[in-house]
């Protein structure tokens, strides 16, 4: 395969250029505030990153004296193997394996080697190779993309946390389940207390199941009180229990707000003073400044359970 003269540099400059862009898939980025965009964000990175190791690789020309099968193959194993071992060794710099980091680099690489081929065969080879790597990145950042509108709602809508009229809201939200249980969440037009719509919640079996919001480190000590609207639909109260998470990492039960309320049949709506939520861990306050994550916890129940929540804000 020729060298590719377009980018002219010193014969070891490439092989730098490869050890930086490895080096960044072990920066510690801190992903808690805006993870629904910044993890899509960087998952897509890795495409970008290995797209232009893999140019780098073949301007380092270490290949050029071997058969055209080894110039074209040998880049996709180096970089493959590099991929493989960066997510191995990623725990140790305090990010966490993916398979889907994986997959990207890969295709990265791919790609990468597909345009230093297309470049020996001409401009228009090269165009058609160099569109379809940015297509492929575009489709990859696609959930960046969505991440990134429901931020974006999420602080135009401030004090309002979700009123799941628009459905950008609903990549802010994701169900969490403990043992066997599942839990189910959609936007739904059966229930509302205002609008249209409300977030439908339903579980069954675990030891635990709900729904969790990310609340994005945002600053909650300027306001009185949380309300909520939560609808039960059996004809039988159910406890709903409320978590409210800081920026403690896995905090314990004595380290975050907890609180059990009762819904009675029909809507109700739930104040709490923010007061309360200060003082509700028992192992110090609640760092209101940085509120990290709001879940609504179903009851302990082997049956299927539903529950609507509603119109959820700041006042």
């Amino acid at each position: 395969m020729k060298m590719m003269p377009f980018l002219k540099m010193p014969p070891k400059l490439p092989l730098y250029i490869i050890a930086v862009l490895i080096a960044l898939c072990f920066f510690p980025f801190d992903l808690d505030a805006d993870e629904v965009f910044y993890g899509p964000f960087f998952d897509a990175g890795h495409f970008g990153i290995f797209f232009l190791a893999a140019i780098a690789l073949e301007r380092a020309n270490l290949f050029s004296t071997r058969p055209n099968a080894v110039k074209l193959f040998a880049p996709l194993f180096c970089l493959g193997a590099a991929i493989v071992l960066v997510e191995l060794l990623q725990p140790l710099f305090g990010r966490t394996p993916s398979l889907t980091d994986i997959r990207n680099g890969f295709l990265g690489t791919l790609a990468g080697v597909l345009v230093c081929a297309a470049y020996v065969r001409g401009r228009r080879a090269l165009i058609c190779a160099l569109f379809t790597a940015a297509l492929l990145q575009l489709v990859l950042l696609n959930p960046a993309i969505a991440g990134f509108r429901a931020v974006r709602w999420r602080a135009s809508a401030w004090p309002l946390l979700a009123d799941f009229e628009t459905p950008e809201q609903a990549l802010l939200w994701a169900p969490i389940h403990y043992g066997n249980g599942f839990t189910e969440i959609r936007i739904s037009s059966r229930q509302a207390a205002d609008g249209r719509s409300s977030l439908a919640i339903t579980g069954g079996g675990g030891t635990w199941r709900g729904a969790e919001y990310d609340a994005g480190e945002r600053d909650w000590s300027k306001y009185g009180q949380l309300v909520l609207r939560a609808y039960n639909p059996h004809a039988h109260p159910l406890v709903l229990s409320l978590r409210i998470d800081d920026m403690r990492k896995d905090p314990s039960y004595t380290e975050r707000f907890n609180k059990s309320i009762t819904l009675t049949s029909h809507w109700n709506e739930i104040r709490i003073p923010m007061a309360e939520i200060f003082a509700g861990p028992h192992d110090g306050k609640l760092d209101l400044e940085h509120v990290k994550r709001l879940l609504f916890i179903l009851p302990k129940d082997p049956a299927q359970l539903t529950i609507f929540v509603d119109r959820i804000e700041l006042s």
